[in-house]
């Protein structure tokens, strides 16, 4: 499940707070005792997260900076 986690947050670490913070909270809710991958997968769906390509390099983090920037916004505009 952790790989997962930085699958599909990128390790930016606001994402990664919101998807285990909801993750946590859905294994909660189903009586269990941890996140299992279906769970990161449901909520990462939830979420509207999607998997992102290799982000090695300067080049490679500002070819993907946008989608972060926009996966963040549509994350924001759920919470309020």
């Amino acid at each position: 499940a952790v790989k997962m986690i930085y699958q599909y947050s990128a390790g930016v670490p606001r994402l990664i707070n919101t998807l285990c913070d909801n993750c946590l909270f859905e294994a909660y809710l189903q009586k269990l005792s941890g996140v299992v991958p279906q769970i990161v997968q449901s909520v990462a769906g939830d979420l509207g997260l999607t998997t992102l390509p290799n982000l090695d390099g300067e080049q490679g983090i500002n070819a993907h900076l946008s989608k972060i920037e926009s996966l963040l916004a549509k994350m924001e505009q759920r919470r309020t």
